[in-house]
């Protein structure tokens, strides 16, 4: 048989598929369209849709990997969680139903038909997470020495991978101290680099981690700066009266919290008695915090809240001197000290004199009062106001010619009197 027969008898089966439409039986199943990833949030259900074209006798199975699981075979579904997974078919669409999805699902899922090779086809589940902060590689609260510099490292995960923010829990500026800036109120980095770090950068920085799936999540870290205490500019001197009760105070700025102490004339004072009380006044950023001396010290703590953290280190000690004495008055000592440093400063305590709260008009004598006013008589007396502010009334003491004319007035009536008198004595 010749070479024309030989390609003819070889053509026969394809010319007869084509004349009787057969040739589906003979082709190999493939997919028609790839499968799509699926991205959903918790809670929602999913499909997969696989497209085959000529199946015939072949079967399809939908398996997931990592780790490995077959989910269905055909029209039989083999999964252990029967509300998990349901399967659908619609002609050449084979649809996987995941319901309720949550982290767990996420993975790859492949769609294949048992052809010899297989031939399958893959796509991924990615669940969106909420964000979630990595406390062990995120910083704690830290305690640095001022002037030192600082790192804030916030670590987060989540899908869609979030966004770390660092802000002032008082909202105020980040005093960052960079080279290209001062500082921001919000700054979008995972690491917060602060330099130089004085007492202004104490307090609560929070970080917050973002992805639009809620909820959000933040963490807070406190940075303690330690330095030696300065003390602030106060009243001096100070000006009270005898048997009265007078407070000296003394402001400064310290961190740890300093300890105060009083002297007089170089004589420390130590306890508290009936003369002396001792306290002290600090502004504290979290009202949980505890605040103790040395018991000897016998010194009260008086804790007060204040919402922002400007204040966070400043401290007053205050002496109070009962029923002054004279020997009371002096130069006062205060030292404030911690383990940075101290510093003194001085308060001078001066008596203030009474101003007699009465007093008498000066009139001056001439011939004229000395007949008409009487030994004995006593002058109006004048109350005088203790403030040097001027009314607006006019309570000045009489002047002389004032006084003069009055005595005058009254003597003529009482010489009227007295001729009147006479004159019925006569009749």
């Amino acid at each position: 048989m010749g070479e024309l027969g030989v390609s003819t008898i070889l053509s026969l089966p394809g010319i007869l598929c084509q004349l009787f439409n057969t040739c589906a039986k003979y082709q190999t199943p493939h997919f028609g369209k790839p499968m799509k990833d699926v991205t959903a949030q918790p809670g929602d259900n999913v499909s997969f849709t696989c497209h085959v074209k000529n199946l015939g006798r072949y079967l399809v199975a939908f398996v997931r990997t990592e780790p490995t699981m077959l989910i269905s075979w055909q029209h039989k579904m083999f999964a252990s969680k029967r509300n998990k997974y349901s399967l659908e078919n619609n002609g050449e669409a084979w649809i996987l139903w995941i319901n309720n999805v949550d982290g767990s699902d996420e993975g790859i899922y492949m769609c294949q038909i048992n052809t010899n090779p297989m031939v399958a086809q893959i796509a991924s589940l990615t669940v969106q997470k909420p964000p979630k902060i990595n406390k062990k590689s995120t910083t704690h609260d830290i305690i640095v020495k001022e002037g030192s510099n600082a790192t804030l490292t916030c670590v987060a995960d989540g899908s869609p991978k979030p966004i770390v923010s660092w802000r002032r829990k008082d909202n105020g500026i980040i005093i960052t101290n960079e080279p290209e800036g001062y500082g921001e109120s919000v700054i979008y980095k995972n690491n917060l680099v602060l330099y130089k770090l004085s007492r202004q950068h104490m307090g609560e920085y929070i970080c917050l981690a973002t992805n639009g799936i809620q909820p959000e999540e933040s963490w807070s870290v406190k940075i303690q700066v330690h330095f030696a205490p300065k003390l602030l500019p106060s009243s001096n001197p100070i000006y009270a009266s005898v048997g009265s009760k007078v407070e000296l105070i003394c402001t400064g700025e310290a961190w740890p919290r300093p300890t105060f102490s009083w002297s007089i004339d170089e004589k420390i004072i130590l306890l508290e008695t009936s003369k002396f009380e001792m306290k002290l006044f600090g502004y504290i950023i979290n009202s949980n915090v505890k605040i103790f001396l040395p018991d000897f010290l016998n010194v009260e703590y008086l804790q007060t809240t204040r919402s922002s953290s400007k204040n966070a280190y400043h401290s007053q000690g205050v002496l109070i001197i009962n029923k002054l004495s004279p020997e009371d008055f002096g130069i006062y000592r205060c030292k404030a000290e911690n383990e940075y440093g101290s510093e003194s400063t001085e308060i001078e305590l001066k008596e203030k004199q009474l101003q007699p709260f009465f007093e008498y008009p000066k009139v001056e004598e001439t011939s004229e009062t000395k007949t008409a006013m009487p030994s004995t008589a006593q002058p109006e007396v004048k109350l005088v106001r203790k403030s040097g502010k001027k009314s607006g009334h006019r309570n000045s003491a009489p002047s002389a010619a004032t006084w003069n004319r009055s005595m005058c007035t009254l003597l003529i009536w009482a010489l009227a009197l007295l001729t009147v008198k006479n004159c019925c004595i006569l009749l």
